[in-house]
C-alpha cells in the first residue's frame, strides 16, 4: 500500500499537474492529498508493528521529526528548480517520488510474525 501509494504520486505531479495548466495543478494537489493518507497510514502502522512497544514513543518521535525535517531541503530544491524550469521541477518531484516508490519496495522487508 505504501509504495503503490507513492508511485501513484508520481503520476499525479507529472503528467497531470503539469500538463493541464492551473485545473491540472488543482487536480494534481487534490490527488497527492489523496495519496498521501493511504502512505502515512501504512508508514504509521509499519512501523508500530515492527517496534517493540517499550520503544514505540521514542520511534515514533524521531521518525516523524526526520519525515518533517525534509520539507525545507525539498522546497529549497523545488524552489531552486523553479527558478530555472517549471517543467524540470515537476519532473524532478515525479522522479524523486517514483524512487521512492522503488526503494519502498526494495528496503522494506517481508513480514515476520511474532
Amino acid at each position: 500500500m505504501i509504495g503503490l501509494s507513492i508511485a501513484a504520486m508520481a503520476v499525479a505531479i507529472y503528467p497531470v499537474a503539469a500538463s493541464f495548466g492551473l485545473y491540472g495543478l488543482t487536480a494534481g494537489i487534490i490527488l497527492m492529498r489523496f495519496l498521501e493518507g493511504p502512505a502515512d497510514v501504512g508508514l504509521l502502522t509499519l512501523r508500530q508493528r515492527r517496534t517493540e512497544p517499550e520503544w514505540l514513543g521514542r520511534v515514533l518521535t524521531i521518525s516523524m521529526s526526520l519525515n518533517v525535517s525534509g520539507l525545507p531541503l525539498g522546497s529549497a530544491i523545488g524552489g531552486w528548480l523553479v527558478t530555472h524550469s517549471l517543467s524540470a521541477a515537476f519532473i524532478f518531484a515525479a522522479i524523486a517520488s517514483a524512487a521512492a516508490a522503488v526503494a519502498t519496495f526494495l528496503l522494506i522487508p517481508p513480514s515476520h510474525h511474532r
